[in-house]
């Protein structure tokens, strides 16, 4: 195969030439371009594949220079050379394996680059099992699951919308794991390639677990620290918990900067009840809560409702919200029932009436959003 004009996202690839050889039981392929920002060179060979057998074949993939942005495949500029050798099986039913490395491969762009010293990759996607296992310089990832991708997607969607409904009637499969864990021990030098604006990144846990025979699902996430474009967060965790009709989430972060203004010690802790989400939301100082509200979700006629718990603290002072309090987000529109929040002489209120949504304020403080957030100076 070799065109006499081809291009793609604007780039001239007519020098791609393909060439395919069967050869007694065996077939053989070359592939090469030497365009301008995609030249490589490609050979791949392996026996014959019998009719409902894998296509198996050996590959050696040379890349001379990959320009990865010009390709349309990345938002910023970003290259790469090197040498990758491996394995692929592709299967009848969309089924297949791969095994790659690629030690010595280079990512660059004009100011930052990076050299991986090691990486090796395998995956699996089967019928009944997926399974993917990455090592390298920056990052280690382990996921086994005795599902296929779709049915992970979909055992995962029902477990968790199951948590919201009444009574829970989530019947699961006997037998089925799930299995995550990432190790991030020098993303920031990757990372930085990617986003540009990431100037640290710390990830010190990261696991995910399922186990359909006790239908518990956890999941751990643990970043001491994320500086991406002159933003600050420090000490951000989340940690899920599900088991049976029970559900607890809660995702902290310590501080989060901006220049001299910052947030400290923010909490947002959720959990299900009959047929609605509860989340409260705290900002505190010790063991004084400067902040807190909390939120009911739920679905009425297939419409969500907020409802605002009725004890808050707004900057340090109680509040109270009725307690039919309830925001029906219609798509059609907005409407408000008894939605008042009140504390002493100050009332915030939203309305609906005929003519549409009102929010009356009385008495009412700036002080009470403008303490969310700190200044050093």
């Amino acid at each position: 195969f070799a065109p006499s004009q081809l291009s793609y996202s604007g780039n001239d690839l007519s020098s791609l030439r393909l060439t395919a050889v069967a050869q007694n039981d065996s077939l053989h392929m070359d592939l090469s371009s030497t365009a301008q920002g995609a030249e490589l060179d490609l050979h791949a060979e392996g026996p014959w594949p019998e009719p409902g057998d894998s296509l198996a074949l050996q590959f050696d993939l040379a890349l001379v220079q990959l320009h990865l942005h010009e390709l349309g495949f990345t938002p910023q500029v970003l290259n790469t050379e090197g040498r990758v050798t491996g394995r692929l099986a592709l299967m009848p039913d969309q089924r297949g394996r791969i095994a790659l490395q690629a030690p010595g491969l280079r990512v660059f762009n004009n100011e930052r680059s990076f050299t991986f010293e090691h990486l090796s990759l395998n995956g699996l996607l089967d019928v009944d099992s997926t399974a993917v296992e990455l090592d390298c310089d920056v990052a280690r990832v382990a996921y086994h699951a005795n599902l296929s991708i779709d049915s992970t997607v979909a055992l995962m969607r029902g477990r968790l919308l199951s948590a919201f409904q009444e009574p829970y009637a989530f019947t699961p499969p006997p037998g089925r794991r799930i299995d995550l864990k990432v190790d991030l021990p020098g993303t920031q030098r990757l990372a930085s390639l990617l986003l540009p604006e990431l100037r640290a990144m710390e990830v010190k846990r990261f696991e995910g677990h399922y186990d359909s025979d006790h239908d518990s699902l956890l999941l751990n996430l643990d970043i001491p620290l994320i500086d991406l474009a002159g933003i600050e967060v420090e000490g951000l965790t989340i940690d899920l918990h599900a088991a049976g009709p029970d559900l607890e989430g809660e995702l902290a972060v310590l501080h989060v900067k901006r220049d001299s203004l910052h947030l400290d010690d923010l909490v947002l802790h959720a959990t299900n009840a009959p047929g609605a989400l509860r989340t409260s939301l705290r900002l505190r100082d010790g063991e004084t809560d400067r902040y807190r509200i909390g939120v009911d979700l739920r679905r009425e006629d297939g419409i969500p409702v907020m409802h605002v718990q009725e004890d808050l603290v707004l900057d340090r002072r109680k509040w109270e919200a009725l307690v039919g309090n309830a925001l029906y987000l219609d798509p059609k529109g907005l409407r408000a029932v008894d939605l008042l929040l009140r504390s002493g002489e100050q009332r915030v209120e939203l309305r609906t009436a005929n003519d549409g949504n009102h929010l009356d304020f009385a008495g009412f403080e700036l002080a009470n959003i403008t303490g969310l957030v700190r200044s050093a100076d």
